[in-house]
């Protein structure tokens, strides 16, 4: 087996570990954000409720000072009737008081409805209440969690980043090189083959290209198109799993193998 090979497989772990940390203390403030957002949301939601409820109140609250005014006016006009005179009087005092009778009982039933209107606000608004009361909890319990996750990550990060660099220093240039260019456009550099197929592009490694010795040597994927199957023995001997890095074979590996494609 390559030196390096083992220590390049403990780096790609290191440098997929740390992707991890760094992209969980992205996406918490993002996550702490979005909580945020939908709080204010539903405190938003629940200020155009509590308005609607107070409209309706001050609506009702017109209401009444309307039938007031028509009872007063009812009142008004039946001692005036009581004076009348004349048939035409009469009728037309009536006249007035049916017509206040009417707006009367169109402004109570006008009533009524707001009021099934303020009781369906009134549901909506302890719905609300409780949305946002849950909304909030979770905000500041997401809040501490986020706080304590970042730092406990940074330290993680840190350890990780030391391990990296202890790893860097003990591979070969030639194959570091090799490692960064593949990390740097494919994410990852290596990749396990299992039962001759890479797992990096799930293509199957020809049968009279799979090693059949207990040896490390590269084999070419086509799909994946920079990186390379390398066979590993396994416990009992047997050719059955590998792990890939590159399309040129680092060095020290068969050149031979290397020109074996996988696709």
């Amino acid at each position: 087996m390559h030196p390096d090979l083992e220590k390049l497989i403990a780096l790609q772990a290191h440098d997929v570990e740390a992707k991890r940390l760094r992209d969980e203390m992205i996406a918490l403030p993002k996550h702490v954000e979005a909580l945020e957002t939908k709080a204010k949301a539903i405190q938003g939601q629940r200020a155009v409720i509590v308005d609607l409820i107070a409209k309706e109140e001050a609506l009702r609250r017109r209401q009444e000072s309307d039938v007031k005014d028509h009872q007063a006016k009812i009142a008004r006009i039946r001692k005036q009737l009581d004076l009348a005179t004349t048939t035409v009087q009469v009728t037309a005092f009536e006249h007035e008081i049916s017509f206040a009778e009417a707006e009367i009982s169109k402004i109570e039933d006008a009533e009524i409805e707001s009021m099934e209107r303020s009781d369906g606000l009134e549901s909506q608004r302890s719905l609300a209440d409780e949305a946002l009361a849950d909304a909030t909890v979770t905000l500041e319990r997401e809040r501490v969690r986020a706080a304590e996750t970042i730092a406990n990550d940074k330290t993680l990060l840190a350890d990780v980043e030391e391990k990296r660099k202890t790893e860097r220093a003990e591979i070969g240039e030639n194959a570091l090189s090799i490692y960064d260019r593949i990390a740097k456009s494919k994410g990852t550099a290596l990749a396990e083959a299992l039962n001759q197929q890479c797992t990096a592009c799930r293509m199957m490694l020809r049968p009279q290209r799979w090693p059949a010795q207990p040896t490390t040597k590269a084999l070419s994927c086509r799909r994946a198109r920079s990186r390379w199957p390398l066979s590993r023995p396994s416990s009992n001997g047997t050719i059955s799993r590998s792990t890939s890095m590159s399309r040129r074979s680092l060095p020290g590996y068969s050149t031979a193998a290397a020109a074996a494609r996988c696709c």
